[in-house]
């Protein structure tokens, strides 16, 4: 039951984290015509996903309650595979086809670096 709760207490703070920023990142570049929220949201996750793999390895103490609020919870609702589809196939939809090209290739490849990134951050943190 803790587990529940720390992962839906993690759900409800990154969802509503990920609402906020998407709708200031559509503020500031609403001109692009482009799913930067989107790109922002899965790039800063798994930016701090990087960041936390290498943090709880190096923890000694049980952190799987912490792990599940944070992984899990929060960083699960924070990004958004479905939201990124979505905007793919409306970019289609729409004959913007190097947009939505551009959309599959930079959320992919830049998510990846940011991982990475996160890591070795931690990594020198630790």
């Amino acid at each position: 039951m803790k587990q529940i709760f720390a992962i839906s207490l993690g759900g409800a703070l990154g969802a509503v984290s990920r609402h906020y920023l998407v709708l200031a990142m559509h503020h500031l570049f609403s001109s692009l015509s482009f799913p930067v929220g989107t790109l922002s949201v899965n790039v800063l996750g798994c930016f701090i996903l990087g960041l936390a793999i290498i943090f709880f390895q190096h923890q000694t103490q049980d952190t799987f309650l912490l792990r599940s609020f944070f992984v899990i919870g929060m960083l699960g609702s924070f990004t958004t595979f479905s939201a990124f589809s979505y905007e793919t196939f409306l970019l289609l939809k729409e004959g913007a086809h190097f947009k939505a090209l551009w959309n599959v290739v930079s959320q992919v490849s830049i998510s990846l670096v940011a991982i990475f990134l996160g890591m070795c951050l931690m990594e020198k943190i630790l």
